[in-house]
């Protein structure tokens, strides 16, 4: 069923229709959808096209290196990075903005890179930045009324037109 459900919106989207998709399954929503609108208590919080609002928030790296990270000079900052020796090198973690990702990439090189991951900001972890803090109890509450991901899904470069079903 699910299959068939995410087959009719792309459909859809290819005649230009856009769908507006109400889920808490994100990853449905990051496969199926161009701009999304994050609900929190009612309002919206964040809205935006789901490539651009990842440019907003920490890439993920995991970086497996041959030489220890501790030769490189201070003017590199690993930040928050989590760094642990292993049988076969170094095993560099963590989080960085996009832009420190730039300037660590020569560094990160100079260590002789076994194997390099970076991944964007999924939606959960999108969606999650405006859900850890409650704003009228503690912060890392679970959030009140609303979580719902309202999403537009159309072909790109169509202007939207209303399903008439």
């Amino acid at each position: 069923m699910e299959r068939e459900f995410q087959e009719v919106v792309r459909q859809r989207r290819a005649e230009g229709v856009s769908v507006l998709l109400s889920s808490h399954i994100l990853s449905e929503v990051e496969q199926l959808c161009d701009t999304v609108a994050i609900i929190r208590e009612g309002s919206v919080v964040e809205q935006g096209r789901l490539e651009d609002m990842r440019h907003l928030t920490r890439v993920t790296i995991d970086v497996i290196t041959a030489h220890d990270p501790a030769l490189l000079d201070d003017s590199m900052d690993l930040g928050e990075l989590q760094i642990h020796e292993m049988a076969e090198g170094f095993h560099i973690t963590g989080q960085v903005e996009p832009a420190a990702l730039q300037d660590m990439l020569p560094g990160l090189h100079s260590l002789h890179v076994r194997q390099l991951h970076v991944a964007p900001a999924s939606l959960e972890e999108l969606f999650m930045r405006h859900y850890r803090a409650e704003p009228h109890g503690e912060a890392g509450q679970a959030a009140g009324p609303g979580g719902v991901v309202g999403v537009e899904t159309r072909a790109p470069g169509k202007p939207a037109k209303p399903d008439p079903s």
